[in-house]
C-alpha cells in the first residue's frame, strides 16, 4: 500500500515539474519568439535603409519587317541572325539591366506585305513582325517596348492584340497604344525591377486622339501612386527626318514634366533630334533609328542610345530619396551589311 502510494506521489511529482517546466520553457520561448520578432522588425527596416540602382539603356526604333525580315529569314536561325547581324548590340546591351526601345509594328502570324514571294519589294508601309520578335527582343537584352505609335494598328485590333499575345508570351513588358485610347488600353505601365519602378507612359501624336490632355492626367493619376518612383514619358512625335524638334513637341515635352514627368525619350523623326534639361529633367526629343532598314543617307542611319541609372535610396528618417543619374550616350549606326556600336 505504501508503494502504492510512493508511486502516486512520484507520478503527481513529476507530472508537476514537468508542468513547472512546460511554463517556464513557455515564457522563455515566448520572450525569445517576442525578441526573434523585435530583431526582425529590425532587420526589415535596416533592410530597407539601403541603396537600389537600375542600369537602363534607351534605344529608338525598332523595325523588324521588310528589308530587316529578309535578313532574318536568310540568317537560318534567330540565333545567327542576332550574332552576325547585330553582334555589337547583344555584347554592349548585356551591361546594362535592360533596355527599353519603341517596337515600330505589331507582331502576327500574318504574311509580310512588304515584299513579294520573289524577293522584290511592294512598297507597302503595312509592317507585321515575326512571330519570334519576342526571341529576337530578348537575345537583345530589350525587355520594355512601347507600342504607341502609327504602326502597331497595321493590322487593326486583332493584329495589336496578337502583338500583346505575343509579347506577354515571351516575357517582355510593354506600354502605350496606338490610340491614345485610356479608356479600353492602358497609356501606361509600371515596371518594377530590383525594387525601383518605373511609370512608362506612351503617347502617339498622330492618332484620331492626339490630345495630350489624356497624357498629363496619366502623370498625375501615376504621381499619386505609392508605389512609382519615376515616371518616363515616351512619345511618338515630331517630324520625319529633320533633325530639331518643332514647337509642338517643346511645348508638350515641357508639359509633361510640368505635371509631374521624370523624363521624355522622343520617338519617330528617324533622325537624332536635340536633347535638352528643362526643370532638371531630360528631354531627348528623337533618339532615330535602332535597328531598322533606312540606308538611304547618313542622318537615319545614325541613332542615339542613352545611358541613364536610376536611383533609389531609403533614409533612416522614413524618406525615399530618388535620383536618375545620367551615365552616357552612344551612337548607333547602321548598314546594309552589319549594324554596329560606335561608342563615344
Amino acid at each position: 500500500m505504501k508503494k502504492k502510494y510512493k508511486s502516486l506521489i512520484a507520478v503527481v511529482l513529476l507530472i508537476a515539474l514537468f508542468a513547472w517546466l512546460y511554463f517556464l520553457n513557455k515564457e522563455y520561448i515566448d520572450n525569445l519568439g517576442m525578441g526573434n520578432y523585435v530583431s526582425t522588425q529590425r532587420d526589415l527596416k535596416k533592410s530597407e535603409i539601403g541603396k537600389s540602382e537600375l542600369n537602363i539603356l534607351f534605344v529608338g526604333d525598332i523595325m523588324l519587317d521588310r528589308k530587316i525580315r529578309k535578313i532574318i529569314s536568310e540568317s537560318g536561325s534567330l540565333e545567327n541572325f542576332v550574332s552576325d547581324f547585330l553582334s555589337n548590340f547583344s555584347k554592349e546591351n548585356k551591361n546594362y539591366d535592360y533596355i527599353a526601345a519603341n517596337l515600330e509594328g505589331p507582331i502576327t502570324e500574318n504574311r509580310t506585305k512588304t515584299y513579294n514571294p520573289d524577293g522584290s519589294y511592294t512598297g507597302l508601309l503595312t509592317f507585321t513582325f515575326p512571330t519570334s520578335t519576342a526571341k529576337i527582343l530578348n537575345l537583345l537584352n530589350i525587355k520594355v517596348v512601347s507600342i504607341a505609335n502609327n504602326h502597331t494598328d497595321n493590322f487593326g485590333n486583332v493584329g495589336l492584340q496578337d502583338t500583346k499575345r505575343f509579347l506577354e508570351e515571351g516575357s517582355i513588358k510593354y506600354f502605350g497604344n496606338p490610340y491614345n485610347d485610356n479608356q479600353k488600353e492602358s497609356l501606361s505601365n509600371i515596371i518594377c525591377e530590383k525594387s525601383i519602378c518605373i511609370a512608362y507612359v506612351g503617347y502617339h501624336e498622330f492618332a484620331i486622339n492626339y490630345d495630350s490632355q489624356r497624357i498629363e492626367e496619366e502623370i498625375q493619376k501615376l504621381k499619386q501612386d505609392t508605389k512609382v518612383d519615376f515616371i518616363i514619358i515616351f512619345p511618338h512625335w515630331g517630324t520625319e527626318y529633320r533633325k530639331t524638334s518643332n514647337q509642338n513637341q517643346k511645348n508638350l515635352a515641357h508639359k509633361w514634366i510640368d505635371v509631374g514627368g521624370d523624363m521624355v525619350i522622343g520617338m519617330h523623326p528617324h533622325v537624332i533630334e536635340e536633347s535638352e534639361v528643362y526643370g532638371g529633367k531630360y528631354i531627348y526629343y528623337s533618339l532615330g533609328n535602332y535597328i531598322f532598314d533606312q540606308w538611304f543617307s547618313e542622318e537615319v542611319k545614325n541613332g542615339l542610345a542613352v545611358n541613364f541609372k536610376f536611383k533609389k535610396e531609403a533614409l533612416e528618417n522614413g524618406e525615399i530619396k530618388r535620383e536618375i543619374e545620367f551615365i552616357k550616350e552612344i551612337k548607333v549606326h547602321s548598314e546594309k551589311t552589319e549594324v554596329g556600336y560606335i561608342l563615344e
